[in-house]
């Protein structure tokens, strides 16, 4: 149960960062409007990052760091594959460089926040262990 709740947390702050870069990008006229179907082109694409980071999960590899980049290596997969297959945007530099940063920087926003949320449950779970042993030690 803990690891959905992680996923539709995630999926959440990765939609929501990815549509407010979009909705600045289409103000500054570099994309263009945002409509329903963008909406729903978004939400599509973070859940195909999703599916494949969770795929990529379930692999059996120790090291944080590859881990890191097969899940990074996922984002760009996503984001060139449905530029290419779905004709989201045109496969061009100009549109598919701002893609890739903003596919980038989502992901990067998703591991600090989980990054600050797990550093904060550790405070949190740090502080009630020191006093409980406190309390035991004044018994």
């Amino acid at each position: 149960m803990k690891t959905i709740i992680h996923y539709i947390v995630t999926g959440s702050v990765s939609f929501t960062f990815s549509s407010l870069v979009y909705l600045f990008f289409s103000e500054l006229g570099i994309f263009p409007n945002m409509s329903n179907q963008m909406m729903l082109n978004v939400l599509y694409i973070t859940i195909a990052i999703l599916v494949l980071i969770y795929a990529t999960n379930l692999l059996p590899i120790e090291n944080s760091i590859t881990i890191y980049a097969l899940e990074l290596l996922s984002v760009i997969t996503v984001l060139i594959s449905s530029s290419f297959f779905f004709a989201l945007y045109p496969f061009d530099i100009q549109y598919l460089l701002p893609i890739l940063l903003i596919g980038v920087m989502t992901y990067i926003i998703v591991i600090v926040v989980f990054f600050i949320g797990n550093q904060t449950s550790a405070k949190r779970i740090n502080s009630l262990i020191k006093k409980r042993n406190e309390v035991q030690k004044d018994d």
